[in-house]
């Protein structure tokens, strides 16, 4: 006669497994998401800063302002809790500065994580 745990016949290692499995998915919906909108920001806010010299200023605004409008309406695109006083451009002769950071709230289970996300993009105008 074979023992039970010589057959191996015990489950506990499989619902362990699938209760990790569970919530790594979990976490995963929850995070991608996030994460895939400040990628595009992030991707956004650098391809702004690369054209920034070819943003030809209207009347009553500057540069400044209408690469932070952009970048703002983008960020209401993706459903970032991004603000207009949480970053900052600046453009001078030769630089674009773009300098922020945000945090977001990503609602887990059981908690609420609290990511901050930082914006530094300096790239030279052409």
């Amino acid at each position: 006669m074979t023992k039970l745990r010589e057959r191996g016949e015990s489950k506990a290692g499989c619902i362990f497994s699938l209760a990790i499995l569970l919530v790594a998915i979990i976490i995963g919906m929850k995070f991608i998401p996030q994460r895939i909108a400040v990628s595009e920001l992030q991707d956004f806010i650098v391809k702004e800063a690369e054209h920034a010299s070819l943003v030809i200023p209207r009347e009553g605004q500057t540069r400044d302002q209408i690469i932070a409008d952009r970048i703002f309406q983008k960020a209401v695109d993706l459903r970032l809790p991004l603000s207009r006083e949480s970053f900052k451009v600046d453009i001078n002769q030769a630089r674009i500065l773009v300098e922020g950071s945000y945090t977001l709230d990503v609602n887990l289970l059981v908690k609420t994580h609290k990511w901050k996300v930082l914006i530094n993009v300096d790239r030279m105008l052409f």
